[in-house]
């Protein structure tokens, strides 16, 4: 078995805590906040469970078509 991977996001958001757990727990949500209308078809799936699978996809090529990733 391999190592879990840990990603630490530290960023200040413009809502409440539970807007925010909201938003990386829906699979709508999800993609509506990382996707923000750049593509076709993307895809989220999250199991909360202990071992479950957080995961979200768009087709690449027409992301980087649409300007994703975004300059800040």
């Amino acid at each position: 078995m391999s190592d879990p991977v840990v990603i630490t996001i530290a960023r200040t958001l413009p809502c409440t805590a539970a807007r925010l757990f909201r938003a990386l727990v829906s699979p709508d949500d999800l993609n509506q906040w990382v996707w923000a209308g750049l593509g076709e078809n993307p895809t989220a799936e999250v199991d909360l469970r202990i071992g479950g699978r957080f995961c979200f996809e768009i087709d690449a090529d027409f992301a980087l078509k649409a300007g994703w990733p975004r300059k800040r």
